[in-house]
């Protein structure tokens, strides 16, 4: 029979499967927990959008309070004014806190299992946004480029280990775990759809507050900026 032996806490129960309701602009969206033999593996989005339109809110205002002592015009103010605008600000995308595990082997069995807690940063190429206008519709149309993972950071000391062969217990085993942790952790990420909406929505908001009073203010007439995929 393998040896088991535990790492410094106690490990969820696998029998238990949850789901986490997280609420955002009003709509909710529920992450189906996947159920493994070792820990369950949870995905909680942190939602930056609100704090990513006030930084917005307050670049927008300095813009147009620059542009107003100009005098109004489609020659002031373009489709490539909005291009400029998302293009020079810096805002983070979304962050989604992922608890997973991962298990080691030697090639031939397993060596040990390690449960671990990770960030995924998510976002796009800002410098990828296009923008069209639609004189006759009055419409301003955002093509955004896919979003995808652009980092992915594990907390090494939320490692947690159950080992199958004691003899692998040994002093390489955080970096060799680590490592391990960063692929699955992206891995899993990767495969949820549903993680990623919610990054394009997020970053939907964030573009929207940038440019939406730079239209308001500038644009004759157009009241709608709709987005498309790149």
């Amino acid at each position: 029979m393998s040896q088991l032996l535990f790492g410094k806490s106690a490990v969820p129960n696998p029998e238990e499967p949850e789901v986490h309701e997280v609420e955002t602009d009003g709509e909710e969206y529920d992450w189906e927990i996947k159920k493994e033999k070792f820990p369950i593996k949870r995905i909680l989005p942190v939602i930056v959008a609100a704090a990513l339109i006030i930084a917005a809110a307050a670049s927008v205002y300095a813009i147009i309070k620059n542009i107003s002592k100009n005098k109004k015009g489609p020659d002031i103010v373009t489709i490539s004014t909005l291009q400029e605008i998302v293009n020079v600000s810096k805002f983070s995308t979304v962050k989604c806190v992922y608890n997973g595990s991962a298990k080691v082997d030697n090639g031939k069995k397993t060596d040990y299992h390690v449960s671990y807690s990770s960030v995924i940063s998510i976002g796009i190429d800002f410098d990828k946004i296009k923008f069209e206008d639609d004189p006759d519709a009055k419409i301003i149309y955002v093509d955004l480029p896919e979003p995808y993972i652009t980092d992915v950071f594990v907390d090494i000391e939320s490692l947690d280990f159950i080992f199958v062969n004691k003899k692998a217990n040994k002093l390489s085993v955080t970096q060799t775990a680590y490592e391990k942790c960063k692929e699955d952790a992206r891995a899993e990420c990767e495969a949820n759809d549903k993680m990623f909406e919610l990054a394009r929505r997020s970053i939907e908001d964030a573009v929207r507050a940038l440019t939406q009073p730079i239209v308001d203010e500038f644009f004759d007439g157009y009241g709608e900026i709709v987005f498309r995929e790149g």
